[in-house]
């Protein structure tokens, strides 16, 4: 294991479990606060490496000055990017304020344009000035009017267009990869003199391609003198890995993913939305299309890595909930055994949601899995079991091993999270524990650095509690970092007076845990998939009840007789089905019950109809009477057949007309 990490995260546990000290404001510059604390990491002194970034974090650095932390220390926040833990926490704060802040701006496209007329000027300081602007104030929104003039009528516009554009680095790389798919030759032959200048070796897949299929004989000639062969395929493999792995060389640098990506309508180039968790994915997927177009068996696995991968980055944001679907449908039309041959290699790596979404795919009746699925029968993670059990299952494979997984595959809750972040523990506590009571999860921290971290470490979170002012900054420091992402619509309740003005949260002098939980939106897709796969756990034994397969589940499922309706409901037949005498008790509470649904009532009627018919289980008759007639028609149908099944005695009823 890499010892940074290693102690990064032995820090980060410490730093749970204890008080933070009081963080002084800004006595220093945050460059040079972030220098020092970047030198005191590399030497192995974390504690005064946590102490300067947690004092970065709590004075609030604006854009402007994120954006030149991020410019001056790209590599160094890269390093706390792979590092992990608290320190990931940090590197992903500043790259939030240093993206977000100045977004519309970057994007003011009408505005770029109206610079880039200073790129063609006579003055050679004013075409200088232009290019550094440009690119600083632009980044890559800056390329599509320097694109344009690749296809000029006069030479020196078309010259003048490639000096400025290889003169603004990397942030311009993928609009003008972009622009080798012009339907204009001039643009194409000018996007590949740009990338002759920027070296960069992510051209090499695209460069390789022109010199073999280009239809203008100028262009091949040059992509031709700019790669040496090669073959296309593999070339795209390669480069869809370094996307894939974020290789720290050939793959998309955090500074350069700005949440889009580009098309392009002859000399324009158009860019649009992407969510910034999944560009690099789409970049690779593009390459192995580009593989698979060149004939490349090998890029079908990795095509459905990357599938799998996008599906758990997309599920995380509820926004995104329908492309989740939209990948996860065009993951299953590979075929299932190179779907196999992918989960090999998640399995190898330990990438665990990825192996889920890949199960989810071959989760379908009457299908022969791949050997990888019973491989993954055996993780340690334990739904990762359970979504290999579902697949076999699938199969008609009702093995113990097997049905165990799938009664500890009813557990598996779309658990609702809220974070807690307050200064007055016991406050905090009594908020925490109440909401622990109504099985909502509750993440405690005691100051806004620890919130922070708790954040970025957690994927998924339904409501925000915020203290003001927490021991180290003020809530609306720590409001305005939840706004730049992707809790830019996650409820915030701010514990505040009339001094405190926060737009976009609801201000509360006390907070019921009911207030919280009536605030939270949809679900996200993540957290969803563990609830549908326990449902269909449930079904699949119901069937293996029917076999008389169901024996290892029997606990599970008497145990389960309490969750929501899509579990309970097949455990109730399944246990009827199975003969489980013991669970009589639990089906007839579940009967008595009168909060529970009229379908989850009937079900556990339907179910002791079935123990009284084959097993010979008591009934409480005094029960299933105030049953029958308190619900609907088929609560009352149920009732009733359990009723004269048991034989406790006839349930006379009178014919009057009103």
């Amino acid at each position: 294991m890499n010892p940074i990490r290693t102690s990064a995260r032995r820090i980060l546990a410490g730093a749970v479990a204890s008080a933070l000290l009081a963080l002084p404001a800004f006595a220093q510059g945050p460059q040079e606060l972030l220098n020092q604390g970047i030198a005191a990491y590399d030497s192995g002194d974390y504690e005064t490496a946590k102490s300067k970034f947690r004092q970065i974090l709590s004075a609030e650095p604006s854009n402007a000055e994120a954006m030149q932390l991020l410019t001056n220390s790209e590599d160094a926040l890269l390093e706390l990017l792979v590092a992990g833990g608290e320190w990931e926490a940090f590197a992903n704060e500043i790259l939030a304020a240093a993206s977000a802040g100045s977004r519309e701006a970057m994007r003011d496209m009408e505005a770029a344009a109206a610079l880039a007329e200073g790129a063609f000027s006579d003055d050679f300081a004013t075409r200088q000035q232009t290019i550094f602007e440009l690119g600083q104030r632009f980044g890559p929104f800056g390329a599509p009017p320097l694109v344009r003039e690749l296809g000029s009528d006069k030479e020196s516009r078309r010259l003048a267009s490639v000096y400025a554009l290889s003169r603004m680095g990397s942030r311009v790389f993928l609009p003008v990869v972009t622009a080798c798919f012009s339907s204009d030759a001039q643009v194409r032959l000018g996007a590949l003199h740009v990338l002759n200048e920027l070296g960069d070796a992510r051209a090499q897949p695209i460069v390789a391609q022109m010199a073999a299929d280009d239809p203008d004989g100028s262009v091949r000639a040059l992509a031709g003198k700019m790669i040496s062969g090669g073959d296309v395929a593999a070339l795209h493999v390669e480069q869809a890995v370094a996307y894939m792995e974020n290789d720290l060389h050939r793959g998309l640098a955090p500074a350069e993913n700005y949440g889009v990506l580009w098309t392009t309508d002859g000399r324009d180039l158009i860019p649009y939305e992407v969510p910034s968790s999944v560009v690099g994915l789409e970049l690779a997927k593009y390459h192995l299309m580009g593989a698979i177009e060149y004939g490349s068996d090998a890029a079908y696995p990795l095509l459905a890595e990357v599938y799998a991968k996008q599906v758990a980055a997309l599920r995380v944001v509820v926004e995104t909930t329908d492309l989740a679907t939209a990948q996860l449908n065009a993951l299953r039309t590979i075929p299932h055994a190179e779907v196999g041959a992918a989960l090999d290699a998640v399995l190898d790596e330990n990438d665990v949601l990825a192996a889920e979404v890949l199960l989810e795919a071959l989760d379908m009746w009457g299908a022969k899995p791949p050997a990888s699925v019973t491989r993954a029968l055996e993780s340690s993670a334990p739904t990762v079991r359970f979504g290999a059990a579902l697949v076999l299952a699938q199969s008609m494979d009702h093995s113990e091993p097997i049905v165990r997984a799938l009664g500890e595959a009813l557990s598996l809750e779309a658990t609702r999270i809220v974070h807690i972040v307050d200064g007055d523990a016991q406050r905090a506590q009594a908020l925490a524990d109440a909401l622990h009571a109504n099985g909502v999860v509750a993440v405690v921290a005691d100051s806004g650095a620890d919130g922070i971290v708790n954040t970025h470490l957690g994927m998924s979170v339904d409501a925000f509690v915020v203290a003001d002012p927490l021991p180290d900054m003020y809530a609306s420091r720590f409001v305005s970092g939840l706004r730049l992402g992707r809790f830019a619509d996650t409820p915030v309740f701010v514990y505040g007076n009339e001094e405190t003005s926060i737009d976009s949260v609801e201000l509360v002098a006390e907070l019921a845990a009911e207030t919280v939980i009536a605030s939270f939106g949809e679900i996200d897709g993540e957290r969803q998939a563990r609830a549908t796969m326990a449902a269909e756990a449930a079904s699949i034994l119901v069937m293996c009840a029917i076999r008389g397969e169901a024996g290892p589940a029997t606990d599970a499922m008497i145990g389960a007789l309490d969750r929501e309706d899509a579990v309970s409901m097949s455990c109730s037949w399944a246990l009827g089905m199975a003969g489980v005498t013991a669970a009589a008790p639990a089906l007839m509470d579940v009967l008595a019950d009168g909060a529970r649904s009229d379908d989850a009532r009937m079900a556990a009627a339907e179910g002791l109809l079935a123990l009284v018919t084959h097993g010979g289980a008591s009934i409480d008759a005094s029960v299933v009477e105030a049953a029958m007639t308190s619900g609907s028609e088929g609560l009352a149908t149920a009732c009733a057949a359990l009723i004269g099944a048991a034989g406790t005695g006839h349930v006379a009823a009178a014919v009057a007309v009103e």
